[in-house]
């Protein structure tokens, strides 16, 4: 009888190792490194000169999300090898990951044509695709490949657990190519599903617990993945009829359907997109493999290493956390509290004795006082630091260098190019003299471009876009081809060399690092997400009847980064629409405010001008409260959370927690505050799904011990 999926011992854990209440959340979605929205328009002009003037003011336009809105294609359902050319360009289709040595120096490459760009010398033997993407019996089967929480897995049992989860799969009519979707929480279960998905062949596809219903029910329409895996707790979001659900640890699996069928694909992970719907973004085998193998050369991982497993599986640096380590034999460590508070984090990091942790840049820099204490008392002692997923401003960073020997790696990457592209090795005396920090030289086997408008490539110092080309680039958006082919191009002044277009403007520094300048699009960043802004458009354009709405970042608010929506036409029922939005989009992306305005201001070209509503946003303020006339004692009690967590009281009952400066390291703290009084620390979905003050404490109640 096959060994169920979940069925991973639950061994004591050692003596001394208790990290207490631990646990992380979010992790960059792979899009941009250190952002300067202040490059705009003619500004870019004064940077490149008149060579480079193509490349800003309305031409950008040309290739903005606008223009893909609504676009949709074939699917890339049955595409294998060359029969997927079309949409993914030139295959790369042996089945050995061979990366050979860098042989270009920073001076060869400043005296050579600008597309001759140098990787860090890093060699492996060759080793087949299969292998890498099966790691687990590489490596020594007692060895501790997984620490989740108390559970303790060796090699050998997630060896055993993949295998039962892979007979499983097979029996209820899951194949190769077929698309399992994955609602799970972070730890073991999520590893072994995304194992058991690579051994057979199938298509991991993982979603987030935190997503509304409705969204994750529209995703799974457009998926049509062959069976959902989740928990009992995660089936409750999931849609009551048309999907058949197998629940990790209990026996009874539904027959799968035949669903969609993606041959050669590894995953398929979602980004926020343009059309009012994310885009589903399908990376194949190859791809994955020649990464994994990349990242534990360049991170320098070994057996010795233990790993923090801290992003969100529905991010695609989870994977990137998960398969380099158990390729090189490592131990991961899973923290058990979803979104850890400061204090939590650094129990973890010292308990378990992290050698490696890749962190959200925003996450380390609301922690990073009492991280830079653990590294100087030397509770924490780590031999490397990864961050990325936004800006990495250099003097915010000075704290923790200053109290760590520790390599820190500044990485940036996109979903569309397997998750991390470039690193740069922070230099400790060279940051003094820096504000923000480079995006860095190339992975082995990838290749950035700086483009200008004709797609002709740029010398050094001169702005363009960067465009990714290497064996890491995605198939492209699945179902879409209109998007595909304007995204993943091939450009003639490259050889026909297939690249993505990645909306990033910047340039290659003297010394061949390549720097983060801004946008030529409307993509935003905020706290490690990658936000298309005309998909909250969408959304609350149609919950207004189809009035003409546009949404800003708001980086200077009071409260912190925030987004601020405007809308033609008289004012609405705010606490309504943020409702309606809630059931539509994750908490990160409902804006904090939204402002009515008679008429949109308007660009020549009949787009919404959003530097004026920037700066509109930026000049606004919301009236303050009026003190709530009704005091309930449960009310109360989350109020004063509110207060000790946000560092102020300007709001009421009706008031909603990401408008008022909440996010999600604060609803953590938020969350732990609460465990003494409610007996128990309410879930961090609860905490999401309910953002009003007075929704808020009436769901907590139901948590008390």
């Amino acid at each position: 009888m096959p060994t169920p999926a979940a069925a991973i011992p639950a061994w004591p854990e050692p003596a001394g190792t208790q990290e207490g209440t631990t646990d992380p959340g979010q992790k960059h979605a792979g899009t941009t490194g250190v952002q300067h929205a202040a490059i705009t328009g003619e500004q870019h002009a004064a940077v490149t000169g008149e060579q480079h003037a193509a490349i800003t003011g309305e031409q950008h336009a040309a290739i903005t999300g606008e223009q893909h809105a609504g676009s949709t294609g074939r699917q890339l359902a049955g595409m294998t090898g060359r029969q997927s050319a079309g949409i993914a360009g030139e295959r790369h289709g042996d089945d050995s990951l061979g990366v050979a040595r860098a042989s270009h120096t920073t001076a060869e490459v400043l005296t050579t044509a600008p597309d001759v760009i140098p990787t860090a010398a890093i060699s492996f033997a060759a080793v087949s695709v299969d292998e890498v993407l099966d790691p687990v019996r590489r490596h020594d089967l007692s060895r501790v490949a997984i620490v989740d929480g108390v559970r303790t897995v060796g090699y050998g049992e997630l060896d055993r657990a993949v295998e039962g989860m892979v007979e499983r799969l097979r029996q209820v009519g899951v194949s190769a190519g077929m698309v399992v979707a994955a609602v799970l929480p972070r730890g073991a279960d999520t590893v072994v599903t995304l194992l058991a998905c690579l051994r057979m062949g199938a298509v991991y596809c993982p979603f987030s617990l935190d997503d509304p219903s409705a969204r994750l029910a529209a995703l799974l329409e457009r998926l049509d993945p062959a069976l959902v895996v989740t928990t009992r707790e995660g089936a409750l979001g999931l849609p009551a009829e048309g999907l058949p659900v197998a629940l990790v640890g209990e026996s009874g699996w539904p027959a799968a359907r035949s669903g969609r069928v993606i041959e050669g694909a590894a995953y398929v992970i979602h980004t926020s997109g343009s059309t009012g719907m994310p885009k589903p973004v399908v990376v194949g085998r190859n791809a994955l493999a020649r990464h994994v193998t990349g990242i534990a050369g360049r991170f320098g991982l070994t057996g010795e290493d233990r790993v923090l497993l801290f992003a969100k599986p529905s991010f695609d640096v989870a994977l990137e956390e998960v398969l380099p380590s158990l390729y090189a034999g490592a131990s991961l460590i899973a923290p058990r509290r979803e979104v850890p508070t400061a204090a939590e984090l650094v129990a973890v990091l010292a308990a378990r004795r992290i050698t490696v942790a890749n962190l959200p840049t925003s996450y380390l820099l609301a922690v990073r006082a009492e991280v830079g204490e653990a590294l100087r008392d030397g509770r924490w002692s780590p031999r490397l630091i990864v961050l990325g997923g936004e800006r990495l401003p250099a003097d915010a960073l000075r704290e923790v260098l200053d109290a760590t020997d520790a390599t820190v790696l500044n990485a940036y990457g996109l979903t569309e190019a397997t998750i991390t592209s470039t690193v740069h090795e922070v230099d400790r005396e060279e940051s003094a003299a820096l504000t923000e920090v480079p995006l860095g030289i190339e992975l082995p086997g990838t290749r950035i471009h700086v483009l200008d408008a004709g797609r002709y490539p740029l010398p050094t110092g001169a702005v363009g876009e960067l465009a990714v080309q290497g064996v890491g680039l995605a198939e492209g958006y699945l179902a879409d081809e209109a998007t595909t082919a304007a995204r993943f191009v091939t450009v003639p002044a490259l050889g026909d060399e297939r690249v993505y277009l990645t909306g990033d403007l910047g340039y290659r520094d003297e010394s061949g690092r390549l720097r983060f300048l801004g946008r030529r699009d409307n993509q935003l960043k905020l706290r490690g997400y990658r936000i298309e802004p005309e998909e909250i458009e969408a959304a609350a354009s149609a919950e207004l009847g189809g009035r003409s709405c546009a949404v800003v970042l708001d980086a200077q608010a009071p409260t912190g980064p925030r987004l601020v929506g405007f809308f033609e036409g008289a004012e609405v029922d705010g606490r309504a629409l943020h409702t309606a939005l809630a059931l539509r989009l994750p908490a990160a992306l409902v804006p904090a405010q939204w402002v009515a305005l008679e008429s949109m201001p308007m660009l020549p070209g009949g787009k919404p001008n959003r530097n004026m509503l920037a700066a509109l946003a930026a000049a606004h303020e919301e009236p303050a409260p009026e003190a709530d006339e009704v005091a309930d004692p449960q009310v109360t009690l989350v109020a004063e959370g509110w207060r000790e967590v946000l560092g102020h009281n300007r709001f009421t009952a009706s008031s909603h927690f990401f408008q008022v400066g909440g996010h999600s390291l604060l609803a953590a703290q938020l969350a732990a505050w609460l465990e003494p009084h409610l007996g128990a620390r309410p879930p961090m979905r609860v905490l999401f799904q309910n953002p009003v003050l007075a929704d808020q404490a009436r769901a907590v109640q139901a948590v008390r011990a």
